[in-house]
Parts: structure tokens; sequence; C-alpha cells
């Protein structure tokens, strides 16, 4: 949570200074018009145009300054609530905050959408927030071995991927990493949910599950490097250039599964060995 910390932070610093520059722009083009109006002669438009501006540009600013320090603010004030709790029902969160379950729930969306809590899970029906990565998400008893021994094999992977994904440096692959987590968490609930779809993700089990877990693992160990080869720097753009791949695969993967269609990702998987050879 260090980098998130950081993230929030940066925001903070952001929204303030947004929040000054806009004022500042508004309060100076106000009295340029005001000086403008007094000097020129009736009828003249540089007035009204520099009022417009200052109003559109200042209100602008000023208003991306209050978003950028309030998300940020209320980030750390749930971060506060929770404390060092996993997990806590909103019911909880809403007598410790003071602010109503549905704001919260607004709230928390509002800030997964900008990266303040990765591996998180907000579950709305069970009134729960969960923080880090939760085996339990997926490994329910579905009364299908085959289909629980899918669904244990995916955890392990989630988990080993998650874990990986704290550790990378790298801002933009990180995100990356999470949303496929997350694609991947929603296409096994669809399993979980409905057996008869396990047979659609044997490919993706089978090759892309374990494949994006090592690739991430390789990564964050070539990363620990103090010195990196030519070599190493290479692996780690294709690394990087393969979580594009992959991302774009569990996101078809997502959607054929929703829409009950068969998908084969042969061709994506070919892709990804030419890559990485």
């Amino acid at each position: 949570m260090e980098n998130i910390d950081k993230k929030a932070n940066k925001a903070t610093a952001i929204g303030v200074l947004q929040y000054i520059t806009g004022a500042l722009i508004f309060i100076i083009c106000m009295i340029l018009a005001l000086v403008t109006s007094l000097l020129m002669i009736d009828g003249s438009i540089v007035p009204t145009v520099l009022m417009v501006s200052g109003i559109a540009v200042g209100t602008l600013l000023t208003c991306r300054g209050v978003i950028n320090y309030k998300r940020a603010s209320r980030y750390r004030r749930i971060k506060k609530a929770m404390g060092n709790a996993k997990s806590m029902e909103l019911t909880e969160l809403q007598s410790k905050l003071g602010w109503p379950k549905d704001k919260i729930i607004g709230f928390i969306k509002n800030q997964k959408n900008h990266g303040y809590w990765p591996e998180s899970h907000l579950d709305t029906e069970k009134g729960m927030f969960m923080l880090g990565y939760n085996p339990s998400h997926l490994a329910a008893d579905t009364g299908n071995t085959a289909t629980d021994e899918l669904l244990k094999e995916a955890n392990a992977h989630l988990h080993d991927m998650a874990t990986a994904t704290r550790s990378i440096e790298d801002e933009t692959l990180r995100e990356r990493a999470g949303r496929i987590i997350d694609t991947t968490k929603q296409i096994y609930k669809a399993v979980e949910q409905n057996p008869d779809k396990q047979s659609a993700v044997r490919q993706l089990s089978n090759y892309f599950l374990p494949t994006t877990s090592k690739l991430l693992a390789d990564y964050v160990e070539l990363q620990s490097k103090p010195i990196k080869s030519d070599n190493m720097q290479e692996s780690m753009l294709k690394i990087k250039d393969a979580m594009t791949t992959i991302e774009e695969s569990f996101k078809k993967q997502q959607e054929a599964i929703y829409n009950d269609k068969a998908m084969d990702i042969s061709v994506e998987i070919d892709v990804l060995k030419k890559m990485m050879s």
C-alpha cells in the first residue's frame, strides 16, 4: 500500500495546486476584465472574453483540484477506518466514517477506478469490502469435483500473480496486471456459478494462467537485480509487451464466457509464444 499512499499524497499536492491556480486565474481574469472595461470604450468585447475565459478555466481547474483532493482524503479516511483489518462490513465502515453506505460504495468504486485499491474486492451483495487477494472469492464448493479442482488451481495462480503484482515498480505494468487479475476473477466466477462453463476455460487454465503467473514472477526477479544486462532489460520489455496481449486475450475470454460462446485462443497462444521466444 506504500505506492498507493504516495499516489494519494501526489494527488493531494496536485489538487491543492490546481485549486490555487484555478482561483488565481479566475481572480486575475476578473481584475483584467474590470480594468479593461474601465479603460476601453463601451461596446468592447474584450472584458467579456476575459471574464468568460477566466470563469471557465478557473472553475475547471478549481473543480479538478477539489475532486483530486477529496478523492485522496476519502481514501485516507477509509484506510484509517479499516486499520489492520483485511476485510470489513460496509455497515461497520458506515458507523466509523459517518457516511451513508451508498456513498461509501460510490467512493470506493471511484477510488478503485483511479487505482487506489488494487487487488481489493467490493461485495455489495454481502456488504463487505475486502483488501488484498481473497482466496475464498473463488474457492466455493460447486458440487462438481472437476470444477472445484479447476477453481483451486486458478486460486493458486491468482495468489502468485497478486503477490508478484504488489512488487512491480512499473506503474503501467502493475495496473495492467491488476486488471488481468480482476478479469480472471470474473471469468472463474462465471465458472463457479455455472460449472458447465469449465470446458470453455481449459486453454486459459492450462496455458495462459500459469504462463502469466510465471512471467510476472520472472519480471519481479529481473527487476530486483541491481545491475541489469541488455538481455535482462530486453526480457523485461518482452514481458511488458506480452502483458498487453494477455490482457486483450483475457478480455475476449471474459466476453465469450458471459455470452455463452466457445472461444479458441490458440492463435493468441501462438502469438504469445512467438513474442517470448
